[in-house]
């Protein structure tokens, strides 16, 4: 992509936001520049990697990392103003600066980040989720604690008894739900690397763009999976009070 193109997308992507923001919501016209405005993004966000001097790194989570930064984008591009004669480089340091690329890689460093999803039994006792256990079970024998509660976090996704999961939909997307990729997610290896989740063979196996599935991920069916599995621990220590 070249200099004019890019200035060309760019430009296009912020008079499609302003279109989107001036129509009635669910109108015809909303619709359409909410459609038009989502090829534009697609496009640009395509793009975007190929970019030269964008920041790269060989860190294993570093295409998380670009896919977080990157989803960052359609609600920042409005503030984007070329500081330099030449667009793209003006464009990649605005991504590698101003929406923090850098700073996340090196972040994945000094803060060993694990962007992505382990198994069942690691997303109740994985660091992030220390408040699912109460001094770690001292009182208990913590092996078969943790066992028992990720037992019942399986039992309640695949029975979703309020339908919390079923609900938590991507939108245009009706076939993914939280309850859907939670099941494979945790029940097929095929879609594990290195005993970790692959989102990426999630978003292949749903025929859904990576940076959308991503997103969804991140934003709605991970933080409900967490909740449920907070709840169902807590609940567990609860019983032995």
């Amino acid at each position: 992509m070249n200099e004019g193109q890019l200035q060309e997308l760019i430009t296009q992507v912020k008079n499609l936001k302003i279109e989107v923001a001036q129509q009635k919501e669910g109108s015809l016209k909303w619709e359409q520049a909410t459609k038009s405005l989502r090829k534009a993004l697609d496009r640009l966000l395509g793009e975007i990697p190929q970019l030269p001097g964008l920041a790269k790194d060989s860190h294993p989570d570093y295409e998380e990392v670009l896919y977080e930064t990157l989803s960052e984008v359609p609600k920042y591009i409005s503030d984007f103003q070329p500081q330099q004669d030449s667009i793209i480089k003006s464009f990649v340091a605005w991504i590698n600066y101003k929406l923090r690329l850098k700073y996340r890689i090196t972040e994945l460093y000094s803060q060993g980040k694990q962007v992505r999803v382990t198994s069942l039994d690691q997303l109740l006792t994985d660091q992030r989720y220390k408040s699912l256990r109460n001094t770690d079970f001292a009182y208990l024998d913590p092996p078969e604690a943790e066992t028992s509660i990720a037992q019942r976090v399986w039992e309640y996704i695949d029975q979703d008894p309020e339908g919390k999961l079923r609900n938590c939909i991507l939108q245009r997307y009706p076939d993914c739900n939280a309850q859907a990729v939670a099941k494979i997610l945790y029940s097929s290896d095929s879609y594990k690397a290195n005993g970790q989740a692959n989102l990426k063979a999630l978003a292949q196996h749903f025929n859904i763009p990576y940076q959308t599935f991503y997103s969804y991920w991140k934003k709605h069916c991970q933080p409900l999976l967490s909740e449920i599995a907070k709840e169902i621990g807590n609940s567990k220590e609860d019983s032995y009070e």
